[in-house]
């Protein structure tokens, strides 16, 4: 490998959720001692960073394990970053407390048709019709009575009662229900070209980002906050603490098997 592909700028994206803010936010702050320089860093909302990588038009991208297997010719699923949570995943909420029997009758609101909040309400809840919004967008359209039902998968999950909400179902447990394993919600994946000792510089890297975030929590809460939906400190936290697991750190066998289940990843560098 060339010694300047490992110092050439990346191109990084991720979400604005709380819990990918702690990951990334010590690395493009240029807290942690480890790090690599960055060419771009985009903060969007999940549909549209899985349309990046898609498009093939990022270096470095958290996408929905949904598109996992979409991506495997040209992306390597890194064992850093991972979103995957156990008991709980995205909710299933509305103004009234409906039965399941009406939502399937109804028309309900996904946060994209590539997300897998989207793949679980399809094929969990099977409702009579999906919209897709921006995610920032759902409890307001709930709220308006647009919809009878909507997915949220932001920290707003945490102040159900304040924004006049009820949760209907916790898609997270009916996955459990039907899978007996963790829901696998989100993948960091990594460019193939990147050669073995950028992609291994790119996972200590990651791993210094979020060692620091757990060391060091008040250095990097206002970045987090700032780009979260929701600015409640509590939501914030306790939507870090559900989806930052030990899978994010390292893939356990268990989450491994998890993503496994959407598609075929014996290639992919552990």
């Amino acid at each position: 490998m060339h010694f300047s592909q490992l110092c050439t700028p990346l191109s990084l994206a991720h979400s604005p959720c709380p819990n990918d803010m702690f990951i990334f936010t010590a690395w493009e702050q240029g807290l942690s001692k480890q790090t690599l320089p960055l060419a771009s860093v985009e903060i969007s909302d999940i549909q549209s960073l899985n349309q990046l990588a898609l498009s093939r038009s990022v270096d470095l991208c958290k996408v929905s394990a949904a598109i996992l297997k979409d991506l495997h010719s040209d992306y390597v699923l890194l064992p850093v970053g991972a979103g995957i949570s156990y008991g709980a995943g995205p909710k299933l909420v509305g103004r009234k407390n409906l039965p399941l029997s009406e939502i399937r009758q109804s028309r309900v609101i996904s946060p994209g048709p590539h997300t897998m909040a989207h793949r679980l309400l399809e094929t969990l809840i099977k409702p009579r019709e999906i919209i897709s919004m921006n995610f920032r967008e759902i409890v307001p359209a709930l709220q308006a009575g647009i919809c009878n039902a909507g997915v949220i998968i932001n920290e707003a999950r945490f102040l159900l009662h304040e924004l006049g909400l009820y949760e209907i179902a916790d898609l997270g447990q009916c996955w459990e229900q039907e899978t007996s394993l963790p829901l696998p919600l989100g993948a960091l994946v990594a460019k193939r070209s990147l050669d073995s000792p950028l992609l291994a510089r790119i996972t200590s890297a990651i791993s210094h980002s979020l060692d620091f975030a757990q060391g060091n929590f008040a250095q990097v809460f206002p970045y987090i906050q700032k780009q979260s939906t929701e600015k409640d400190e509590g939501a914030i936290r306790r939507h870090i603490e559900l989806y930052v697991s030990a899978d994010t750190y390292s893939l356990s066998p268990q989450g491994k098997k998890a993503f496994a289940l959407l598609g075929d990843y014996e290639q992919a560098r552990w």
